[in-house]
Order: C-alpha cells, then structure tokens, then sequence
C-alpha cells in the first residue's frame, strides 16, 4: 500500500498546514507519487484560511490530499491505525494530545521544533526544522521506508507512553502542585 501522511487538529494558520502540504508535495514528487495526505480536523472560523488551503493544493498539483471536516474520534482512530508517519508543523503548541495518539496508535511522528512539542514527544519522534521543507521531505521518506528507523522510533514511543501513565504522571503532578502551594 502507498503511504498515507496524517495530521490531525484544528485548521487554523498556525498549524503551518501550508508548510505540510508544500512538504509533502516534495515527498510525493521525489518519492512516493501515490501517496496520500489525509488532513483531519475542523476549520470553523477559518473557512478562508481552508479555502487558500484548497488553492495550494490546486496550485501545486498535489494529488491525494484529503480534508476530512470534524469526524467522530472512532473515524479519526481509524485513520490513525492506517496511517504510516504522522506530521506536525504547527509553530506554537501546549502538550500537544496528537502527538500522543499518534504514538499510541504506533505511528510515528515528524514534528516541528516550536513550542512544547519536543517535550511532548520526549525522544519519540523526529523534531525537525519546519521551514527547512526538502527536510521534512526526506523525513517523510525515512520513516516511511526505513525499518530500522521505525522500529528505533517504536521503542522510544513505548518509554515515552510509559512515562505518561497516569500512575506515573500523577505523583510528579502532586510533587510540582503542592511546591507551588506551599509558597502561596
């Protein structure tokens, strides 16, 4: 099967969704005509930005580049488990929860370096220099064809997720909260 490229969130600029749809564009041109970008998320109070979105696309000659609107979690797991590499560009993010599902789901991720995503990630995915796009590129063609760079990334999301158990996650919370509390 030809790979399938995911990203999921809000569409909204500062996702860099033109970033990943130019990266990927480069992919697809120099390794992997057949494959796909599936986009999903909602785009409510950014129909423009959607449009200019759909523009690029048109204007790049990209194929396979897919919007799928706000589904329910079941569609989007689903898309997750079909996916090979998951790709974020956003410039500014918190803990940024796809990171997470997508390592959950066994896929790994290219992100950008910008806000909290390589604290996020911890290790478990690729960060990468989100202007840099014949980078991202050949990212995208790493993770999708080399073995021994997944299976590396594998290990490294199932310490991450294991470090993110609420178990585990829960007692450093109360340590930091209650540091904090005391001093007020």
């Amino acid at each position: 099967a030809e790979p399938v490229v995911l990203t999921v969130g809000r569409i909204a600029p500062n996702k860099r969704l033109e970033q990943v749809i130019k990266a990927f564009a480069l992919y697809q041109r120099r390794h992997a005509p057949e494959a796909s970008l599936v986009v999903v998320g909602p785009h409510h109070e950014f129909e423009r930005y959607r449009d200019a979105l759909d523009l690029l696309v048109a204007g790049l000659g990209t194929r396979r580049v897919f919007f799928t609107g706000s589904i329910p979690s079941r569609a989007r797991d689903a898309w997750y488990r079909h996916a090979d590499v998951y790709l974020s560009l956003s410039v500014h993010e918190g803990f940024c929860m796809p990171l997470i599902e997508a390592l959950s789901h066994g896929v790994p991720v290219i992100a950008n370096d910008a806000g909290a995503m390589p604290e996020t990630l911890g290790g478990a995915g690729l960060v990468v220099d989100g202007e840099d796009l014949a980078l991202v590129a050949e990212a995208l063609d790493e993770l999708t064809r080399s073995r021994p760079t997944r299976d590396a990334l594998y290990e490294a999301a199932d310490r991450r997720l294991a470090e993110l158990r609420p178990e585990i996650l829960a007692p450093r919370i109360r340590s930091a909260l209650s540091r904090l509390l005391d001093q007020v």
